[in-house]
């Protein structure tokens, strides 16, 4: 009877830790989805401020808001609702970076007023908006409203900002968190389309080749000619139509392109290696240019052959960041270096590839080369620097087009 109950016990246990964790997962969920966040935000505004509204909006644009997220409303006026720079309360909000409320907001003589219409739709008199801010950078803005004119002072201000100080950087994080989908997926079609280009598409290639090869077999009789001629006809429509699919399978952006080349060379690069590379994207990318992009790719590529070579590592990083009117590229490994590479600055990658000529040169050297003259050609820079714990960085910059 004890063991018995004893086991009761363990499985009772092991189902709250999976519904402990199961709740947990359903967290994260909401906090990686951005949508989920928003309208969770603004529950929390109208439950922590006792308003009657809460409704939140992330930036979409470089100067638009988007109301996503939305509590207490009656109607679907504010769903989805897009909000300029300077206009009406959250777009005065934002483009100040600072809170800011009216008593009554139709009445409001500080504010633009293109929104009345769905204001009034809602009953809403008293009204404040808040900047939802990571790292500086203003990503959306929080809104508390009341329906009928109301004064809200500063006790109300300091609630909302309390429950919308941790948001700007959750905001941020889902958006990345989107991002990364995004380009995981591009991944993924680019993967499906070479699949299909290579196993599909040469299908194709080889049954229109031996239709011909049929038609020009003097064995064979008329009527089958006209025949295998339709076939070849048809096997043609078919391969154009293909070549369409395969097109829009693979249409991704340049930006997109590059997360998802780089990332497939790292998931590459492990399964050919062993040896663990990761690829991560710190801030939100510029837009770069597609010969840009193969620039970058292919000193990431070089950069991971020299690795698999010389290093001796156990991990690699790639790694992706906006720095100044360009992107920054890092490639760091913790392993023994490579030969023959300028380590801490030493000397530079275009120093580095000079003392290498002849066939004596060392495939790092003539490759770092290349990925120096590529990088200057269009303007950036390149270099290798020694990690204080061991191995080495190549970092290069490209500019923006």
């Amino acid at each position: 009877m004890a063991s018995g109950q004893s086991g009761t016990d363990q499985a009772l246990a092991h189902v709250e830790t999976l519904d402990h964790l199961l709740d947990e997962r359903a967290d994260i969920v909401a906090l990686l989805d951005r949508t989920s966040l928003l309208r969770e935000t603004s529950h929390c505004i109208r439950q922590n401020t006792g308003l009657d509204l809460g409704y939140a909006a992330a930036l979409e644009c470089p100067d638009l808001l988007v109301i996503r997220g939305w509590a207490g409303a009656t109607g679907a006026a504010l769903r989805n609702l897009e909000v300029p720079r300077g206009c009406g309360l959250g777009g005065k909000s934002f483009a100040l970076a600072r809170p800011v409320w009216v008593p009554d907001y139709c009445s409001a003589a500080n504010i633009t007023h293109e929104f009345d219409a769905v204001i009034r739709s809602e009953g809403i008199g008293a009204m404040m908006a808040v900047p939802l801010v990571h790292r500086e950078q203003i990503v959306g803005v929080a809104y508390a409203a009341q329906r009928g004119p109301a004064s809200l002072g500063d006790v109300v201000i300091r609630q909302l900002e309390r429950v919308t100080e941790p948001v700007g950087s959750a905001l941020h994080l889902a958006r990345q968190a989107g991002e990364q989908t995004t380009a995981a997926l591009a991944a993924e079609r680019q993967r499906i389309a070479i699949a299909l280009h290579d196993s599909v598409g040469a299908l194709l290639f080889g049954i229109g080749a031996e239709v011909r090869d049929l038609q020009a077999d003097t064995d064979v009789p008329p009527q089958l000619v006209a025949k295998l001629r339709a076939v070849e006809a048809r096997v043609a429509e078919t391969a154009a139509v293909f070549r369409q699919s395969l097109a829009v399978l693979d249409e991704v952006t340049p930006d997109q392109s590059l997360a998802a080349t780089l990332r497939g060379d790292c998931e590459a690069f492990t399964r050919r290696t062993g040896v663990v590379a990761r690829c991560v994207a710190l801030t939100d990318l510029p837009a770069l240019d597609p010969s840009r992009c193969s620039t970058v790719v292919a000193v990431v590529r070089e950069a991971l052959v020299n690795v698999e070579k010389h290093a001796h590592a156990t991990s690699v990083v790639v790694s992706l960041v906006t720095a100044g009117d360009g992107l920054a590229v890092a490639v760091a490994d913790d392993g023994l270096g490579w030969p023959d590479a300028a380590v801490a600055g030493a000397e530079s990658a275009s120093e580095l590839g000079a003392r290498h000529t002849g066939s004596a040169a060392s495939s790092s050297g003539m490759g770092v080369k290349a990925s120096y003259d590529r990088v200057a050609r269009i303007g950036g820079a390149l270099s290798i620097v020694g990690n204080e714990d061991g191995g080495l960085t190549v970092r290069a910059w490209v500019p923006s087009p």
